[in-house]
């Protein structure tokens, strides 16, 4: 790993542990302001980081007609809605697969050199430590998301393996402390702070905090040969796009209640977003996260 992604690895431990000992200490704040930080967090810091797609699909697919790049936006866009029809018919289907995808999608978070099986622990360490201390409050998030129907099938499955899952998570940890303490300390971080706080306080650290600030790095590194003007024009287009979808999206959900139109907007939106986001970038981490013109490796 480079100083950048080492720095933040650092920075999103202290983070971390400093915000699970407080709500350890501390009563957790009114679900309502709760769900507002966390759109307010995941929207300013956590969404953007897809925003690099673009620069993905021009480099590692080398798109560069308009007849691709129609393609792409065309494949980009019908991805996204799929899965918001997937929602509004078969909300239930739709919760199993987006904690699913989600797994798959945290688990390339970890440098290269970590095991397959770390990782796997690692990605569902957000989807399924919350359960341990927050069962209530997952569940009014997932009822809010998909009905209550489907909240009372999926978080009984979720809470008998919520703590196995923990007791997995620091095995992993100290196995992966061999090769890598910085590793097993970003793992353990994780599992504290995805545990001990409000489930979306929890999430949104995670997910802005370690996800999206080492995706942002590891996209930045990668495009370093384009210069920084190009890369920021890259990532303009694409973010100002989500927010002009999010804003009719709040307006499609009018009827909803405050509560549960911002954690539909949330959520669903992320989901919309993270399964075309997935089928590009994926190709690119299994390829070693390769940086142009011979810019140095990060991984």
């Amino acid at each position: 790993m480079t100083t950048a992604v080492r720095v933040q690895g650092l920075a999103f431990c202290c983070l971390a542990v400093t915000v699970g000992a407080a709500f350890a200490v501390f009563p957790g704040p009114d679900l309502r302001l709760e769900i507002f930080a966390a759109a307010m967090m995941i929207g300013l810091l956590g969404v953007p980081h897809g925003a690099f797609d673009i620069m993905f699909a021009r480099t590692h697919y080398r798109i560069q007609t308009l007849k691709g790049w129609t393609w792409f936006g065309l494949s980009y866009l019908v991805l996204a809605a799929a899965v918001v029809a997937l929602w509004l018919a078969a909300p239930g289907l739709f919760l199993i697969s987006f904690l699913a995808v989600s797994v798959v999608h945290f688990s390339g978070d970890p440098p290269a050199g970590t095991s397959t099986v770390s990782r796997v622990i690692y990605g569902g360490a957000p989807v399924l430590l919350p359960a341990i201390w927050h069962e209530q409050e997952v569940f009014q998030l997932f009822a809010m998301l998909a009905g209550d129907g489907a909240a009372s099938n999926v978080l009984p499955w979720m809470s008998l393996v919520a703590v196995p899952w923990g007791v997995a998570l620091i095995a992993a940890s100290i196995f992966e402390a061999r090769t890598s303490p910085r590793t097993a300390f970003e793992m353990l971080s994780v599992g504290l702070v995805v545990t001990l706080p409000p489930p979306l306080i929890g999430f949104s650290i995670f997910f802005c905090g370690m996800h999206s600030a080492r995706h942002i790095l590891r996209s930045v590194a990668y495009g370093r040969a384009l210069g920084a003007r190009q890369l920021a024009l890259a990532g303009l287009g694409p973010t100002v796009l989500v927010f002009a979808i999010a804003a009719g999206a709040w307006w499609f959900l009018r009827t909803a209640s405050l509560d549960a139109r911002m954690v539909q907007l949330i959520f669903v939106g992320l989901a919309a977003v993270t399964v075309p986001h997935m089928v590009v970038i994926e190709r690119v981490r299994f390829a070693g996260w390769q940086p142009l013109r011979g810019v140095k490796n990060l991984k």
